[in-house]
């Protein structure tokens, strides 16, 4: 399987690294790919290639400009553009985990031309801050362990946290991703050696936030583009609810519901998730998608 390493310019200085496997079939943009290439690369086919996107994170060059992050996602969408210029491609396929399965329909909304397919996977809410009922969320004894240790830590620390400060909380994080806490070695990336994801906190909180919080979704009722969205049912950092939710908006949109699963599906059900999606990416919907 070919692979290679690369960097994608865009404005402000930044320089967007990524990591290509294959070089045939549909392209397909994996995002957040220094985390998700481990979990997703067996998806990797000679008809298929995947481009595994570190984004504004991971490796990538930011540069010097402080508003470098300024408009949140809205910089995302314009990085996705960036790498399907910089290819070449007509269109392309989008995966997107977390927040990221978020922007990716966002850029479907802006660009409906240039995206093929879209995978969501334990995607934030289309509206964000909405809250769910039990049924729909997971907010266990886990979950409440975390909150109260997140409180005991305190205040985030201003400027470029340590390393030592990160592993601190990302200790206190990590049971939010996978169901059962006992399988948190099973999360195979350290954020806290780098330095972009040390010190991705205040992005988040002052520019990414408030862009999901605003985000703007009229059209989305007549988006034809092909999405699956990928839920676990006990996801404590994105609630089930709001997968059921992008379904149900979106009028060409399946949900495959991993029972089991947390935030991190794959962990749970590798051959439930990994199936999905390939099955998707080769242009049907997997049995188990249903509309809500």
């Amino acid at each position: 399987m070919h692979i290679e390493a690369g960097w994608v310019a865009t404005g402000q200085g930044v320089r967007l690294y990524y990591e290509q496997l294959g070089t045939g079939g549909e392209p397909v943009i994996v995002a957040n790919g220094y985390f998700m290439r481990n979990a997703l690369r067996g998806l990797a086919a000679t008809d298929r290639t995947l481009v595994f996107l570190d984004g504004r994170r991971g490796r990538s060059e930011l540069g010097n400009d402080p508003d470098v992050f300024a408009g949140g996602i809205a910089r995302d969408i314009d990085d996705f553009e960036a790498v399907r210029t910089h290819f070449g491609w007509r269109s392309v396929a989008v995966i997107g985990h977390s927040y990221c399965g978020t922007v990716a329909a966002a850029y479907a909304l802006q660009h409906p031309e240039a995206v093929s397919r879209i995978v969501q996977i334990g995607p934030s809410p289309p509206v964000w801050g909405t809250q769910y009922p039990a049924e729909l969320s997971c907010h266990d004894g886990v979950y409440q362990d975390v909150m109260r240790n997140l409180a005991a830590l305190g205040p985030p620390p201003s400027g470029s946290p340590s390393e030592a400060e990160c592993r601190k909380l990302t200790a206190v994080l990590m049971p939010l991703y996978v169901t059962n806490p006992a399988e948190v070695p099973r999360v195979d990336w350290d954020p806290c050696t780098l330095p972009n994801e040390r010190c991705f906190m205040a992005p988040w909180i002052e520019h990414i936030v408030p862009s999901l919080a605003r985000l703007d979704l009229r059209g989305a009722a007549e988006l034809q583009t092909p999405v699956l969205t990928i839920a676990g049912r006990k996801d404590r950092s994105t609630p089930y609810g709001g997968s059921r939710a992008w379904a149900e908006l979106l009028p060409n949109a399946r949900l495959v519901t991993v029972p089991n699963g947390g935030h991190l599906p794959w962990i749970e059900a590798p051959e439930l998730v990994l199936g999905a999606i390939d099955e998707f990416l080769r242009g049907a919907w997997p049995a188990a998608a249903m509309r809500p």
